[in-house]
């Protein structure tokens, strides 16, 4: 609280002080001259006087509060106020030096409560990231703890099969398997180096490599995952040979689309990768049935920790932040990625599914004049 009247909204009136309340006059008046008056001399510090002929002070280096409806020595006009004087009003004539000895006092006392009340909120701030940070270990120990047992029920399936006759086609399938479950381990650690922003993963050294074969790698190892995860299949269409300049990161951006996909369609999908390419851009569209996104939701799609409520429903224990780090692979290589959900849905256990799409979009130019560099 402050001892003379102030304005915090231009648009309001006056409040009262502890000393000194406001005059009545102030709450009668037309708000919009007030209001003009308060624009014009707002971030300009010292002493006005307002169009009714009372004191406005502005103090330096603090952005809100403004002092008004005084009678300052020197800046207010006796004529105009003679006829406004109101029965058991307080506003006594204060003598500029006075004045300037109380508000240097108050304005110093003010900065310092501003400043306190912003290292509160620096605090707070320091606060959630470490709320989030815990719950970030938390969720990592357990998406981690869970695809370990994969590997190692993959493992323990391939350490029989070796005691026994061999099955080369159940072999390499095992092993893609232990590879597509070690990339998405690979993910989970990656989405907490990619938090800081002197991550190494971004400083690497970026090679042309070929778009398709990324997701060709990825299809063919989370196949097998894919086909255990309530037998949902993963299909390949399209050809493309557009290379692009890649860090290494780029290898999960396939990972995580479609363990994506895998994870929030229902039993028995179908995820499909389609490569289209026009003369100045190539097209990567990763389709599957998914929960319902809306359209208040679908621009909120890769940002921080956000989660769709139909996604919510369908799997608890997701953290948001896998279409999140896709989002900032696609950005580290100037690739566009944009979400769709179909507005046509049916109802599958209380939850509302329809086809999703994420597609992702090069510029073939742009990366071929790279290239040349």
């Amino acid at each position: 609280m402050h001892p003379f009247p102030f304005v915090l909204d231009k648009d309001k009136k006056p409040e009262d002080g502890l000393v000194i309340a406001a005059p009545g006059f102030c709450s009668r008046t037309d708000r919009n001259v007030c209001s003009a008056h308060y624009s014009k001399i707002r971030g300009l510090p010292g002493l006005h006087q307002c169009p009714y002929g009372y004191s406005s002070y502005v103090p330096k280096d603090i952005n809100h509060e403004i002092f008004t409806g005084l009678r300052i020595e020197g800046f207010y006009d006796r004529a105009k106020l003679k006829s406004r004087k109101e029965e058991g009003s307080f506003s006594p004539p204060i003598p500029r030096g006075s004045f300037d000895k109380i508000i240097v006092g108050l304005c110093e006392k003010m900065k310092a409560v501003r400043d306190f009340l912003d290292i509160g909120k620096e605090l707070k701030l320091v606060q959630i990231k470490h709320d989030q940070a815990t719950e970030d270990a938390i969720a990592l120990a357990h998406d981690i703890r869970n695809l370990n047992r994969d590997i190692k029920s993959a493992a323990e399936d391939i350490n029989r099969m070796l005691e026994g006759k061999v099955d080369p086609v159940r072999l390499e399938d095992l092993g893609q398997t232990i590879f597509a479950l070690s990339s998405l381990v690979s993910t989970r650690i990656t989405a907490v180096e990619l938090s800081s922003f002197s991550s190494p993963v971004i400083k690497q050294t970026r090679k042309s490599q070929p778009v398709h074969n990324k997701f060709f790698k990825a299809q063919k190892c989370l196949a097998g995952w894919a086909s255990k995860q309530s037998q949902k299949e993963i299909i390949l269409i399209g050809v493309s040979f557009v290379e692009l300049d890649m860090l290494p990161i780029f290898d999960l951006l396939p990972f995580i689309l479609l363990e994506n996909a895998i994870k929030y369609s229902p039993p028995f999908g179908k995820i499909y990768i389609q490569f289209e390419e026009s003369d100045s851009h190539l097209h990567v569209k990763v389709k599957s049935i998914g929960p319902l996104v809306d359209s208040t939701e679908i621009a909120r799609l890769g940002k921080e920790r956000f989660r769709a409520k139909y996604a919510l429903k369908a799997d608890t224990t997701g953290s948001g932040r896998g279409l999140e780090l896709a989002s900032q692979i696609a950005n580290l290589h100037d690739v566009t990625i944009h979400f769709r959900s179909s507005n046509d849905s049916q109802s599958i256990n209380g939850i509302l599914y329809s086809e999703f799409e994420v597609r992702l979009t090069a510029d073939k130019d742009k990366f071929a004049a790279s290239l040349k560099k």
